[in-house]
C-alpha cells in the first residue's frame, strides 16, 4: 500500500490538519464527587427518593426544567457538540481528501486497478479555542465501489479517537463505523451516509461533577458536503446516547441533528434546540 503523501498538510480556520501515522491517545479524566453536607427537610429527601426509584421509567425535573437524566438538556447538546464537531465533521472532510487520493491513483495506475484495491490511512485533527478544544484522529480503510469499472462511490471503513473539553463536559472516546459517499463526479457536492458507534468517559464540569462510561450510536442521512469547502451543507444525524456512572447515576437521551450550512447544526434533546458551530463546537440555547 502506498501512504498519502506526507506533504499533504494544511491550516482551515484554526484547525491544524495533517497526514501521519496512527497513534491512539485518549486520556480519562479523574472522577470527582461533591458531596453535600448540608442537612435536608424530609420532604425533599422523600422527593430525591422517589425520583431515584422511577427514574429507571420515568424522568423527573430538576430545577433548570431539564428532564433529569444524569445529564442536563445543555449537558447532552454539548456531548452531541462534541461529537458533530470531531466525528461528524472530521469525517466527512476527510471524504475530499480520500476521493482525491484515488482519483489521482487512477490517472496513475488506471481505474480498473483501483477499483479493485483498498487503501488505508490516517487523517488528525486538531483544535484549540476559546471554550472549546478537540483532538480527532481517524484511521481510514477505503475503496472505490466501482460499476463496470466506473467509479460510483467512496466507501470508509473507519475508526477514530476523540479528546474534547468543552465548559460542560470533557469526552475522551473511540469510534468504529463505516459511510460511503456518492455523487463523486457530478454536482457540487458529496453525498454521505453511513453509521457509527462511538464509546467512552464523560465527565460533569458542573453540577455532580460524575465520571458516565457510555455509548452513543449515530446515524448519519444524505448528508450534503460540498468539494470545494469540505462543509456540510444539508442532511440529518440521530444520535442515541446512553451511560452510567459508578454512584448509581445515568443518562439516556436522543438528539436529532439537522444540518443548516454556513458552518451552523441545529440539535434539539427533549424538545429544547440548540445551535452548534461545526467548526468550534460551542453550544448556543435557542
Amino acid at each position: 500500500m502506498r501512504p498519502i503523501a506526507e506533504d499533504r498538510s494544511y491550516d482551515l480556520k484554526k484547525i491544524k490538519i495533517s497526514i501521519k501515522p496512527f497513534h491512539k491517545h485518549i486520556v480519562l479524566g479523574p472522577k470527582k464527587r461533591r458531596t453535600n453536607t448540608s442537612k435536608m427537610k424530609l420532604t425533599v429527601k422523600t422527593t430525591m427518593a422517589i425520583c431515584l426509584v422511577t427514574s429507571l421509567f420515568f424522568s423527573c425535573d430538576n430545577d433548570d426544567g431539564d428532564v433529569d437524566t444524569g445529564l442536563s438538556n445543555e449537558e447532552a447538546a454539548e456531548q452531541s457538540a462534541s461529537i458533530i464537531s470531531s466525528d461528524i465533521d472530521g469525517i466527512t472532510r476527510d471524504v475530499d481528501i480520500l476521493y482525491k487520493d484515488l482519483d489521482s491513483r487512477s490517472a496513475e495506475d488506471g481505474r480498473i486497478a483501483v477499483c479493485d484495491t483498498g487503501y488505508d490511512t490516517t487523517i488528525v485533527y486538531n483544535y484549540e479555542g476559546a471554550n472549546v478544544t478537540f483532538d480527532f484522529s481517524g484511521n481510514y480503510g477505503y475503496s472505490f465501489i466501482c460499476s463496470n469499472n466506473i467509479p460510483s462511490e467512496l466507501s470508509l471503513d473507519f475508526t477514530s479517537q476523540v479528546e474534547y473539553e468543552g465548559p460542560r463536559v470533557m469526552t475522551s472516546s473511540a469510534s468504529e463505523g463505516n459511510l460511503t459517499a456518492g455523487n463523486l463526479i457530478l454536482g457540487t457536492a458529496y453525498v454521505v451516509d453511513g453509521t457509527f458507534v462511538t464509546t467512552g468517559s464523560l465527565i460533569q464540569k458542573q453540577r455532580n461533577q460524575n465520571t458516565f462510561e457510555g455509548s452513543t450510536n449515530v446515524t448519519m442521512t444524505d448528508v450534503m458536503v460540498n468539494k470545494a469547502t469540505r462543509q456540510i451543507e444539508s442532511g440529518s444525524a440521530t444520535l442515541n446516547s446512553t451511560g452510567t456512572s459508578s454512584n448509581g447515576g445515568s443518562y439516556q437521551f436522543t438528539a436529532s441533528v439537522e444540518f443548516m450550512g454556513g458552518g451552523v447544526a441545529i440539535v434539539t434533546v427533549n424538545d429544547t434546540q440548540f445551535s452548534i458551530d461545526i467548526t468550534t463546537g460551542e453550544v448556543t440555547p435557542l
